[in-house]
């Protein structure tokens, strides 16, 4: 009996084990990556025409199994090879899908970063591997489509210092089409359209209000670029709930609200009404929603943002309202959610921020020596003075992007707010500079390749270094000195 009970235990265990090895392969987050980015791109009709890994290259880590390389031919010395060699029950992956085993570039730390140059070639880089449960969550597709925006779309823009604010009236207006197309998402019958119509209606009067900040142009950047990120991050949502097949006659039938559509409603409804949310993040949302409504009814919108159209430029046309019909909804819209005193809320809350670094002081600051001449491009940012003074008594010129180059010894690429100061100077006749680069946030956010370093008593050696950070990259090609301090980054090109 003992023996008939231990056999029968011994076949569980074994048929446990096969079973729980097969869970574990079929639920491998590279397999899984892979069917959701071929699902994407295969989609019909597609979620964004035109797009694919091919053109925006990705390169995601794992952890320490090994890294995906997606949409690019690596050389042969780069150590990547087919899926099908790791993974040879995947039936079909999108083109040009390596896998390098091992733990792939551990000196990035950064959360996210664009534009990398890897072995490969340049690509995408979606550093995920801190966050393995994000791997084929939303949020991931959401940031790679941001790659593609910045190979293919003609719209720029990089996260200002002051998002722009605008006036009260434009504050009260703006709340009031968040609720207007939330509802329009989340209704059916012909009452989403009468709320679409009514949001038209509402935009078109904020549009013709004064714009002493120019927040209309910000909008339209912002919706076009975070809300087509998002519209495209929602609509990769349905492929972890449904086949392509039934999305697509779902949307036939005119099956709605979606998951997609109630998701960003939720997220309209969730909106708060207060400066930094208001300015920035909510033109997420209200991009979304706009290209997700015109989804309902054909509209062919996604091209024309592509190539530089605000995504309105679309909606107004396929809800389009008569002068006469657009004055009634107006009232009708500003009397039931009390324009008024949204208004009186907005003087005392939606004002705008005066001091660009708090106390005086920067976050983090690079300083680069070098001699030799110089490419620097500064883009001064409108509202801010041309000098600025700090509480060491440095003074520098503020900025909104910095570029610098000097031909086959360095580039360097800052896409925030910031501060420079070019110090000229002599050394052995040479005419040489100090470059100090004052930043809002700490160097603690910087990813440095010290791989070709070597460390001395008084810092590091180099034969070559990269850093990346947010919205901001540097590559030096030839040999330097490299000493970290607790709020400087010190690199001192050698002769």
């Amino acid at each position: 009996m003992r023996k008939k009970v231990l056999c029968v235990c011994i076949v569980l265990l074994l048929v446990g084990i096969y079973y729980a090895c097969q869970r574990q392969d079929y639920d491998a987050p590279e397999k899984l990556f892979l069917k959701k980015l071929l699902a994407i791109e295969t989609a019909v009709p597609p979620i964004w025409p035109g797009f694919s890994s091919a053109k925006a290259p990705l390169i995601l880590r794992f952890g320490e199994e090994g890294a995906l390389l997606v949409g690019l031919k690596p050389k042969a010395v780069c150590g990547f090879h087919p899926v099908k060699e790791f993974f040879p029950d995947i039936s079909k992956a999108p083109k040009n899908s390596f896998f390098k085993p091992g733990f792939f570039e551990p000196w990035l730390q950064t959360f996210n970063i664009e534009s990398y140059k890897s072995c490969a070639g340049e690509v995408h880089f979606s550093n995920y591997n801190l966050l393995q449960g994000a791997l084929c969550s939303d949020v991931l597709f959401h940031e790679y489509f941001h790659s593609y925006q910045k190979c293919n779309f003609k719209w720029h823009y990089g996260r200002q210092l002051f998002p722009s604010e605008f006036s009260p009236e434009q504050a009260a207006v703006a709340y009031i089409e968040q609720i207007l197309l939330s509802k329009a998402l989340r209704s059916t019958g012909q009452d989403w359209k009468y709320y679409a119509r009514a949001f038209n209606a509402l935009r078109l009067y904020r549009k013709s209000l004064p714009d002493p900040y120019s927040f209309n142009q910000v909008e339209d950047a912002l919706e076009a670029i975070e809300g087509t990120a998002l519209y495209f991050e929602s609509r990769t949502r349905d492929f972890d709930m449904e086949t392509p097949s039934v999305i697509q006659s779902n949307r036939k039938k005119g099956i709605f609200p979606t998951q997609a559509d109630l998701h960003i409603s939720g997220q309209l409804l969730m909106t708060e009404f207060v400066p930094g949310i208001m300015m920035y993040w909510r033109q997420y949302n209200t991009g979304a929603a706009q290209g997700l409504l015109m989804d309902r009814v054909g509209i062919d919108w996604k091209i024309g943002v592509q190539n530089g159209k605000s995504i309105f430029s679309f909606f107004s046309k396929a809800f389009s309202v008569l002068k006469a019909e657009q004055s009634k909804l107006v009232d009708a819209v500003k009397s039931e959610y009390d324009y008024k005193t949204l208004v009186s809320v907005a003087n005392k809350t939606m004002f705008p921020r005066k001091i660009p670094f708090i106390g005086n002081d920067y976050s983090g600051r690079i300083i680069i020596q070098i001699c030799g001449n110089l490419s620097v491009e500064l883009k001064h940012h409108p509202r801010v003075s041309k000098v600025y003074r700090f509480k060491d008594g440095s003074m520098a010129e503020p900025f909104q992007n910095l570029k610098i180059k000097q031909k086959n010894v360095f580039n360097l690429d800052i896409n925030r707010f910031g501060a420079l100061a070019d110090l000229k100077k002599n050394s052995l006749g040479k005419k040489c500079r100090r470059l100090e680069i004052s930043l809002l946030f700490p160097l603690s956010r910087f990813s440095i390749d010290k791989t070709n370093c070597t460390q001395t008593s008084t810092g590091f050696i180099c034969k070559d270094l990269a850093f990346y950070g947010p919205d901001s990259s540097s590559h030096f090609y030839v040999p330097l000195k490299l000493t970290e301090g607790e709020k400087t980054l010190t690199l001192e090109v050698l002769p």
